[in-house]
């Protein structure tokens, strides 16, 4: 099975060895993340929980935009961005010196 994986998070692109009801419920377009249950409640806080939202709605914005948006300290939400970036939730992208981050529509698995 081919997925980006840490111990607790893993996003898949091969579905064939997942249990096959499973499977048929995932089937689509997006990407599908595995979160382990003891690392769900550090990854869905109500403050990324914002983020997400804020990203959903408004589309890519830069870091400095989302503090703004979300009234919090650039390093605070840019610890929040490391979490949700590395649950494969957002994707960061580089421009200059800003950091331009966009929400991954994807299904998202708790188990």
């Amino acid at each position: 099975m081919k997925a980006t994986s840490s111990k607790k998070i893993e996003r898949f692109e091969d579905f064939s060895e997942l249990d096959p009801g499973l499977k048929e419920a995932l089937r689509s377009e997006r990407p599908v993340i595995r979160i382990d249950p003891e690392v769900a409640g550090d990854v869905f806080t109500p403050k990324k929980n914002e983020i997400c939202k804020l990203l959903r709605e408004k589309g890519p914005l830069h870091i400095k935009e989302i503090a703004e948006e979300t009234d919090r300290k650039h390093s605070a939400v840019s610890r929040d961005l490391n979490v949700l970036e590395f649950a494969g939730i957002v994707e960061k992208e580089k421009e200059g010196r800003k950091t331009k981050v966009k929400y991954v529509d994807s299904k998202i698995i708790i188990e």
